[in-house]
């Protein structure tokens, strides 16, 4: 917003998704000229955070079918862009309400901020393996560790599951050899970690490398360092076009 001397007045934001044909350099300047902030969404995590894909599209979707089935139900056989056009403005205003629009921004805990708005529709990390098999209360199979929370989980389990039917009495020799065990298994497991988001950050260098338009694989706030970076890149573009065609 501009005053009256034409001064912008204050920062905006504006969230959108990671696609790199939305973010050439010329946006993205125009963007921080205008005290406009641009925040990225993680990748493949619009289903999550985006307001109109959690809960503006689905509305809108149920109303439209509404729409066409009672246009169909005159004779028509099918809609087309003339009929669309004149169905889709009675589907889109009875979807896009106060209220749906403020539950989509509420659901996704943008506004107002609140992460765990989003994080609770996460599925919770099971324990990954039951105590039932090796204590003989039930005939349940332990389930195959995946990360480093799960071998924790395992390894407290067991201790405490020993300690609690033997009152201790397997605290020499078998408790230690388990110990050790666990404490081996989940060094392997942090560095096969590290291990990979270090492969992860290389693939996307190499992605940038080659002048693809696509950003590292994390939602962030794009800078002038975002600017200068694809300006160079259409610069070395142009620069190879032309060398083409001489």
């Amino acid at each position: 917003m501009e005053d009256a001397e034409g001064n912008i007045r204050g920062y905006r934001m504006l969230l959108m998704d990671n696609y790199s044909s939305h973010l050439t350099w010329q946006f993205i300047q125009y963007a921080l000229s205008r005290k406009i902030v641009l925040v990225a969404l993680p990748p493949h995590s619009t289903h999550k955070l985006q307001p109109l894909d959690v809960g503006c599209f689905g509305p809108l979707q149920h109303y439209y079918g509404e729409e066409v089935d009672n246009f169909c139900r005159y004779g028509h056989t099918g809609v087309n862009k003339e009929y669309f056009m004149k169905l889709y403005p009675t589907a889109r205003t009875k979807a896009f309400t106060r209220e749906t629009i403020c539950n989509a921004w509420k659901a996704t805990g943008l506004l107002p901020y609140n992460p765990t708005a989003v994080l609770k529709t996460l599925p919770n990390a099971e324990p990954s393996a039951s105590l039932q098999s090796i204590t003989g209360v039930g005939p349940q199979t332990p389930r195959t560790p995946k990360t480093v929370k799960d071998l924790q989980s395992l390894r407290d389990q067991i201790a405490e599951s020993t300690t609690e039917r033997l009152d201790g009495m397997l605290k020499s020799p078998i408790q230690r050899r388990l110990e050790k065990l666990f404490k081996a298994a989940i060094g392997f497991a942090t560095d096969a970690y590290i291990q990979r988001e270090e492969n992860k950050k290389f693939q996307a260098f190499k992605m940038d490398k080659k002048s693809s338009r696509r950003l590292l694989s994390k939602g962030r706030v794009l800078t002038q360092e975002d600017v200068d970076r694809l300006k160079a890149e259409d610069l070395e573009k142009q620069e190879l076009a032309a060398q083409k065609l001489a």
